[in-house]
């Protein structure tokens, strides 16, 4: 099984999607797999934000490096809320 190295956000300038997180953290996704790619979830770490948005306001979003699957989406309760 193939690792991915950790992307930072103070680092990373590539491509980033966010996502908001409804119902748990993030840690909740470390290390998750994409339900339909089956590729690591490429979270870039430390891009949390909080949000004045009442789904959000409790966890957040969060950005990854690759856009995930409606699947995945649906499944761990993220919000896409497009690339930024």
């Amino acid at each position: 099984m193939a690792t991915m190295p950790a992307l930072y956000d103070d680092t990373y300038d590539g491509p980033r999607w966010r996502y908001g997180l409804q119902y748990r953290g993030i840690t909740q996704y470390m290390g998750c797999r994409d339900l339909e790619t089956d590729e690591p979830i490429p979270w870039i770490l430390y891009s949390g934000h909080k949000s004045a948005d009442p789904r959000f306001r409790t966890f957040g979003t969060y950005d990854s490096a690759a856009e995930l699957s409606a699947r995945t989406c649906e499944q761990f309760s993220l919000v896409p809320l497009g690339q930024v």
